[in-house]
């Protein structure tokens, strides 16, 4: 696969992750009964913007990344362009999962079940499947970041220079004495 081919792929995914992240902010700040507020709603949502933010910026990083594999290849501007694709997604999925898949964050939308009832059980529901379905998103973009670094790794040792010396020292070689008969010594 190209680097430019990676990064596209890289771009597509992280487009992907977004509009998975959108539907479930949708799902967690629209799809709710009107009646009463919770603070735990807010609380995801704020989660959920944040998420959106790093995820924002490292598509645009990686759209940096897709012109930079353009000819003539950039490499120092498609590896920055990685570095923040990286920077950005890294915490992301540390959020994600701690804050919003976590045993803790799941228990706590099942208490707003059991508290709330009837009205909240299909936000709840809507919830749960909208954060499973940014699980696949996540794990897409975390391969294709893997690519990428692949493939940048391996155009950067095509364009590198390797010197290899295997000899250590010298050899010295002397040249081949005749065999004097040892009856011409004695």
């Amino acid at each position: 696969m190209s680097l430019e081919r990676t990064f596209v792929e890289l771009h597509a995914r992280q487009m992907r992750l977004i509009d998975s992240l959108e539907a479930l902010h949708m799902a967690i700040a629209e799809d709710k009964p009107h009646k009463p507020d919770i603070a735990l709603v807010d609380q995801r949502c704020a989660v959920v913007d944040d998420l959106l933010g790093r995820a924002q910026e490292a598509a645009v990083a990686g759209k940096e990344g897709v012109a930079a594999c353009q000819r003539p290849i950039d490499l120092d501007i498609a590896r920055a362009a990685l570095v923040k694709c990286q920077e950005a997604f890294n915490p992301l999925t540390q959020v994600f999962t701690a804050s919003l898949v976590s045993y803790e964050a799941m228990e706590e939308l099942a208490g707003i079940w059991k508290e709330r009832g009837r009205d909240w059980q299909a936000w709840v529901v809507g919830v749960k499947a909208a954060l499973q379905d940014c699980q696949q998103p996540l794990y897409e973009v975390n391969e294709a970041l893997f690519n990428c670094w692949r493939e940048m790794s391996e155009h950067a040792g095509l364009q590198s220079v390797s010197v290899k010396n295997t000899a250590i020292g010298q050899k010295i070689t002397m040249p081949r004495r005749k065999r004097i008969a040892r009856e011409e010594i004695t």
